[in-house]
């Protein structure tokens, strides 16, 4: 399995895409491989997003329309797909909701709402997960009381929206 996923990566350097028959033929032997177990399907799908060399080659085919169906592109498509909502999710935390969590404190209505976005976004495995969490403090916090905006609640919450994800 790894010689293959090391071919692939060679061949993804050399700019081909999923639609080259060469890639094509080393992606439905993968597939032939796993045979119907689903869990070896799975692995493959790990293995072609284990290096991140397959980045922008899975993206491409993420984005491809038509083509053949093979198990084993869709499962690097996939696992790929809960990576990158993965690394999203992180820098939004990090850039927006734990700065405003050590302002606001752990203690009443906004800081439990805080520590629920917090839980939905390191659980969020998709771009739409990611938006249903931002989406419990988007209407929260444009209406939340602010004099004068010294406490940062419409700064906040129009982070959030910037922040939401085009959902495929």
């Amino acid at each position: 399995m790894d010689k293959r996923v090391a071919e692939l990566e060679g061949l993804a350097a050399q700019g081909k895409t999923a639609a080259d028959k060469k890639v094509q033929g080393l992606l439905q032997g993968m597939t032939k491989e796993a045979g119907a177990d689903q869990e070896r399907v799975g692995y493959i799908g790990r293995a072609l997003n284990r290096s991140g060399k397959l980045d922008a080659f899975l993206a491409g085919a993420k984005k491809a329309k038509g083509g053949p169906k093979i198990e084993a592109l869709e499962a690097g498509v996939a696992v790929n797909g809960v990576i990158e909502a993965r690394k999203t999710a992180q820098r939004i935390l990090k850039a927006a909701v734990y700065p405003k969590m050590v302002r606001e404190g752990p203690k009443g209505v906004t800081g439990r709402l805080l520590e629920q976005m917090d839980t939905a976004l390191r659980d969020a495995r998709s771009n739409a997960e990611i938006n249903r969490a931002l989406r419990m403090g988007i209407p929260y916090f444009t209406k939340k009381f602010d004099a004068g905006g010294l406490l940062g609640h419409a700064d906040f919450a129009r982070a959030l929206t910037r922040n939401l994800q085009p959902e495929t």
